[in-house]
């Protein structure tokens, strides 16, 4: 018995997805934005 798991069902990433998921500068850029929506974020909740 095995304890690995599949998903047939699961989607599967194309190519240039794979592309951009490995890619430093889509990584730092996604980084900024997220970072940027947080400090605003916080910044709107405190008054």
């Amino acid at each position: 018995m095995t304890n690995l798991s599949t998903f047939p069902d699961a989607p599967v990433p194309s190519a240039s997805e794979l592309r951009a998921r490995t890619n430093v500068l889509v990584q730092l850029w996604r980084f900024v934005v997220l970072n940027v929506k947080l400090i605003t974020m916080v910044t709107k909740g405190h008054h």
